[in-house]
């Protein structure tokens, strides 16, 4: 389920027996275990009714005897099982074991935490816990949620900001942006930022331009995105956003090589007959970009090696020669587009 239903259920029936929490927004997830600490653990008894356990340390019978004892002076106790991907790596995880995670009910609240962002939902653990709408995401929010997300923010440290202002700094921030990296701990960076440097209730737009972030891997992953579309236009401002902030040339150059290596890898690995997880396994890449990837068709097998030609051609150029690095990329820009 995802994060909200989570909290919409709890607001009329109180959290029971196993959960596992994964999802991008870290910063969401650690807020529902904080809120879940708050409201049902008895202030003062935390040491006793809120245990942390690592998952690679931790064994089975640690996780069933925690769970077993009864709260103390309190209505409920919290379980948490941290890298849950390094428990189930430490652990021979038993049928008798997952039936008794799926029947667990009462006064506990146990936890399985994935801390990497990219939990493998073949594990039987998963399929389990989601069987039983025990599975929940934090997944990376949609414009609505994240619009709510600001202005409820904002709200809290008494300011205000415009519906045009909202969409210039969303835009900004490249939050929505799939390939950016940009999460809810940068967005409240920002704000609090901006609110610190307010004069008055109003977020206005130079306020805005003066505490927004913006992160390199945001501006260049747009950069890659334009040049698989073959936007050229496009893709010569995301460039020129990019020299402006000065970045390295060469760095801008690194990326886009690595796109292309990997977007021809795949073509011709998924040819020889490679499964999905063999080639991800083989580039060292994470589904989600093998997905993209795997989903462009703008370019042909024969134009990516003509492409992985030029790129060669113009790292070497970058590197030995005399011309204006600028030039070198903004002509290579227009070659792959063309």
């Amino acid at each position: 389920m995802k994060y909200l239903e989570f909290m919409n259920d709890i607001k009329t029936k109180a959290p029971e027996g196993a959960y596992i929490f994964y999802g991008y927004e870290i910063y969401l997830l650690e807020n529902t275990i904080e809120y879940l600490r708050k409201e049902y653990i008895a202030k003062g008894t935390e040491d006793f009714n809120y245990i942390s356990l690592q998952g690679k340390l931790s064994s089975t019978k640690d996780i069933v005897n925690a769970c077993e004892t009864m709260p103390f002076m309190s209505e409920k106790k919290i379980v948490i099982v941290e890298n849950v991907d390094e428990f189930i790596a430490a652990n021979d995880l038993t049928e008798s074991f997952y039936e008794y995670i799926v029947n667990l009910k009462g006064e506990t609240i146990l936890i399985f935490k994935d801390n990497t962002d990219d939990l493998n939902k073949n594990l039987t653990l998963y399929r389990r816990l989601k069987k039983i709408n025990k599975n929940v995401e934090f997944a990376k929010l949609n414009n609505i949620e994240l619009r709510n997300f600001i202005n409820k923010y904002f709200n809290k440290l008494n300011k205000k900001i415009t519906a045009n202002d909202l969409l210039y700094y969303i835009n900004k921030s490249s939050y929505l942006n799939r390939n950016a990296k940009s999460d809810l701990f940068q967005i409240k960076n920002d704000l609090d930022k901006m609110a610190a440097f307010a004069t008055g209730e109003i977020i206005d737009r130079e306020n805005i331009d003066k505490n927004t972030e913006i992160k390199y891997e945001n501006n260049i992953f747009k950069l890659i995105d334009s040049l698989s579309s073959k936007n050229i236009k496009l893709a010569i401002y995301n460039f020129d956003e990019l020299y402006r902030v000065k970045e390295s040339p060469i760095k801008i150059m690194y990326m886009i090589v690595r796109h292309f290596r990997n977007l021809y890898h795949i073509r011709i690995l998924s040819s020889k007959g490679y499964t999905d997880l063999d080639i991800m396994k083989k580039l060292g890449i994470k589904n989600f970009e093998y997905r993209k990837l795997k989903s462009i068709r703008t370019y042909s097998d024969c134009e990516l090696v003509d492409i992985l030609k030029l790129l060669n051609e113009t790292d070497i150029a970058l590197k030995t020669s005399s011309i204006d690095e600028r030039l070198l990329i903004e002509r290579l820009i227009v070659r792959i587009c063309a």
